[in-house]
């Protein structure tokens, strides 16, 4: 029994039987472990997914946007809480029976193929709301009005978008003739110098100064004040005869003072010899001895007669004494004219220095404009391309045609000049001769005579050649402080209180909270436009020159619309989209009755448009806004209107009172203008704050206000005319609603997503909790987590005993997801 026995082939069966269970198992376990790490990234997906699905339900109720509060009811991110939860969830993947171990039959009682443990969790990186500068708000809310039915209003709206960009348009060509009016304004404003230095009219911005006695006021001195022709109109170079009768006393002739200086001294003489005669006459008799003679009578006769010598001497001794003072006062009179009107001279020549380069400036500025009229023709309509054109004819004095000399048509300014420097010269050779004084000595008599023959023979070459300027309509001013003082006096109690008719009521809501978004993002407020209000309430003739330039400007820059906006739907994308979503969950001044509702502010898109703390500052920003656009937009309706152009016209003459200067005709035109568009633009604002429309672009008969009515402006004819206002149900016009939509369209995506979520999360602290922030809410965010699973399938003693097992765990692997709504 006892045989030894060959096990060979057993062992070697037995070895083979291990290693293909070996094989086996090893290819098990390696499917085992790439599934777990499959499941274990499914389940870090699943976990993030369910914790962005514990989104905060008030903000999607309220404002369909989807997001999760982060904080957990504290008052920042809580990435914790984030991180405890999804390990929890994902327990539930990796351990079925979980929650489940009470109940019979449960997952427990089964065999689990993985015994997935997460070992750790990262929250790398957190998207919030804020985050890519309000693109994933914007993006949410596109989203959302991508499937809510937008209605006919984008539709309706964009032909109205493309007429106020074309009114844009006629504005920047506005402002290029404003800008080139006011350069020529320049000359006109050194020729009204040049007019008081030559002509001596008192003149300036607001027309000629009259006396009580109805005449000009005249200067003191001026260089025809030298006036050697015969004064009539045609010598003075007038046909005017309100400055014709003026300037006629004013003017003196040496050749006169010189004829009536040159009989004095004649006069002189002839006294002198009956002067020596009544000498001797009196010597004579005082010589003879009154002692002598005893006859009384003959002495009585004698002291009469030396009494009647001696009064018939200090008679033409007196009238020696006046000739003398009378010609001195001749020669001072010349010498003080000659000293008054040389450094008048010399001032006119500076002011034409000044003239000559801004006369060539002028054409070439003309010229600019011209060309870019001509650009522009076919973007602005018709009737206000005309009206400009009109305008540019008379600039076209100011262009004139260049000569050799390098002077143009309209004044020979090169000319004006040559002709002072001789009529200086001229004084200056007179001056010596002016500063002789006569005595009682023959030799001053004829050194005076002949004072007088060279002056006399000097003077009567004073030339007055291109001295002359253009009177020929000049009036008397008409009172303008009147036009201006009717829409002051309304100014006085407040802009809003003439386009609010009860003030009491506009809300009285502030926001508080110092952690908006937009003011973590550091969104700045909304640039308003110039108070033209506050320029108006002090305008004047001279002080409104350069005002209509800068509000125009100012609503250029505003009017920065999005290229895309005016370019259809499709390529507008989220920009109307979010648009239509600002509209649809906000609210505006001209809705519905919001007292009782609880919201942070009433006036929600005024604010989204301007970003003020503020309704009362909103409301007032866009109304301002509203204001700018309607007084430019007045402005051309008054400018293409030619009736209403010509009234314009015909009252800046009646200020200025005179049309010979065309620039300052143009700009007192144009402040006339400026005043008028703003006074319809009131009445425009009372009308859309009653709820209707208004033309974008009115025509001449649908204006309000006529031109006389501003002088007498007051709320109750506002009020009146707003009131009265019949609606035209054209494609072409807006209400108060639509130019809140044109704002937004002026205002960036990033202003406005921001402004939106100050009001979303104040309106839901006071609505639900006051806990929640905008800054919190995730979108989105990155985790990175660390999986621990043992073996199964090849739990050999010498595999858990490598040295480079790890915390109990086999094997260690690692997920990192991005998960972005």
């Amino acid at each position: 029994m006892r045989k030894e026995k060959e096990g060979s082939i057993t062992v070697f069966l037995s070895l083979i039987l291990l290693l293909i269970l070996a094989v086996i198992m090893s290819t098990v376990e390696s499917a085992r472990v790439n599934g777990a790490k499959v499941q274990s990234e499914r389940a870090l997906r699943a976990a993030m997914d369910s914790v962005l699905g514990e989104y905060y339900l008030p903000l999607f109720k309220e404002y369909h946007i989807f997001g999760l509060d982060g904080s957990f009811g504290t008052d920042s991110l809580n990435m914790d809480s984030i991180s405890e939860k999804l390990t929890e969830y994902m327990d539930y993947t990796f351990h079925p029976g979980k929650g489940l171990e009470d109940l019979r039959g449960s997952p427990n009682e089964y065999f689990n193929l993985y015994g997935i443990d997460t070992t750790s969790i990262n929250i790398n990186r957190v998207n919030t709301l804020m985050d890519f500068d309000g693109e994933l708000f914007i993006n949410q809310a596109a989203s959302y009005m991508k499937y809510n039915e937008l209605g006919e209003g984008l539709e309706n709206f964009l032909p109205k978008i493309t007429g106020t960009k074309e009114s844009v348009k006629a504005q920047e060509v506005l402002e290029e003739k404003q800008k080139t009016e006011e350069s020529l304004f320049k000359i006109d404003e050194r020729v009204l110098s040049l007019m008081k230095l030559i002509d001596g009219i008192n003149i300036s911005e607001k027309g000629v100064k009259i006396n009580k006695d109805g005449k000009i006021e005249i200067q003191d001195n001026f260089v025809k004040e030298i006036f050697i022709l015969p004064a009539t109109k045609e010598n003075i170079g007038t046909q005017n005869d309100l400055v014709f009768h003026s300037l006629k006393g004013y003017l003196t002739d040496p050749i006169q003072i010189i004829d009536s200086a040159e009989s004095d001294l004649e006069s002189l003489y002839k006294n002198r010899d009956k002067k020596d005669s009544a000498e001797e006459n009196y010597q004579r008799l005082k010589s003879i001895d009154q002692s002598k003679i005893k006859n009384p009578k003959e002495l009585s006769a004698l002291k009469k007669s030396i009494s009647k010598a001696k009064k018939k001497l200090d008679q033409y001794k007196k009238i020696e004494k006046e000739l003398i003072q009378s010609l001195n006062d001749a020669i001072n009179e010349l010498n003080q004219l000659v000293n008054g009107i040389l450094p008048v001279i010399n001032s006119a020549k500076g002011v034409i220095d000044e003239l000559i380069p801004l006369q060539r400036d002028a054409g070439l500025k003309i010229q600019d404009y011209e060309k870019y009229l001509t650009e522009n023709k076919e973007l602005i309509n018709e009737e206000f391309y005309q009206s400009l054109l009109d305008d540019l004819t008379i600039m076209e004095r100011y262009k004139g045609s260049e000569d050799s000399n390098g002077s143009f048509d309209q004044y020979d300014f090169r000319g004006m000049k040559g002709t002072l420097n001789i009529d200086e010269t001229i004084l200056k050779q007179i001056k010596p001769y002016t500063e002789e004084k006569i005595t009682t000595s023959k030799e001053s008599w004829i050194d005076y005579s002949s004072a007088l023959t060279n002056i006399k023979s000097i003077i009567r070459n004073y030339s007055y050649d291109k001295l002359q300027f253009d009177y020929s309509t000049l009036v008397k001013p008409i009172e303008s402080d009147s036009f201006f003082s009717g829409v002051q006096s309304l100014l006085e109690d407040g802009i809003m209180s003439l386009m609010i008719d009860d003030t009491d009521k506009i809300s009285d809501k502030e926001l508080s909270s110092n952690e908006l978004p937009s003011t973590l993002l550091k969104i700045k407020q909304s640039e308003e436009p110039t108070d033209i209000t506050s320029s108006i309430s002090k305008m004047n003739l001279s002080g409104g020159v350069g005002l209509f330039s800068n509000i125009m400007g100012d609503f250029i820059k505003g009017a920065d619309f999005k290229e895309a906006a005016l370019n259809g739907v499709d390529s507008v994308g989220n920009f109307l989209l979010l648009q239509e979503y600002l509209l649809d969950h906000f609210s505006s001044f001209c809705e519905s009755d919001q007292a009782n509702e609880i919201k942070a502010l009433n006036y929600e898109l005024e604010y989204i448009i301007m970003g003020k703390s503020s309704d009362y500052e909103n409301l007032r920003a866009v109304l301002m806004r509203i204001l700018l656009t309607r007084t430019i937009m007045n402005m051309i309706t008054l400018l293409s209107d030619k009736k209403s152009n010509e009234e314009a016209r015909v009252l800046a003459i009646g200020f200025v009172g005179f049309t010979g200067l065309p620039a300052l005709m143009e700009i007192t035109k144009m402040i006339i203008l400026t005043v008028w568009a703003f006074a319809e633009s009131i009445v425009d604002i009372n009308i859309l704050l009653l709820g209707k429309s208004i033309p974008l672009l009115k025509k001449g008969s649908e204006l309000q206000i006529a031109l006389n009515e501003i002088f007498t402006l007051n709320k109750s004819l506002i009020r009146s005319k707003a009131k009265k206002f019949k609606e035209n149900q054209s494609l072409m016009t807006l209400s108060y609603q639509e130019y809140i939509k044109l704002f937004l369209l002026m205002e960036s995506q990033k202003n406005k997503s921001f402004r939106a979520m100050d009001l979303i999360q104040e309106n839901i602290q006071l609505k639900y909790e006051d806990t929640f922030y905008i800054k919190n809410c995730i979108l989105g965010f990155q985790a990175a987590a660390e999986f621990g699973m043992d073996s199964k399938f090849i739990n050999f003693p010498f595999i858990h005993k490598q040295p480079d097992k790890k915390d109990d765990y086999l094997y260690i692997f690692y997920s990192v997801i991005e998960n972005a709504y």
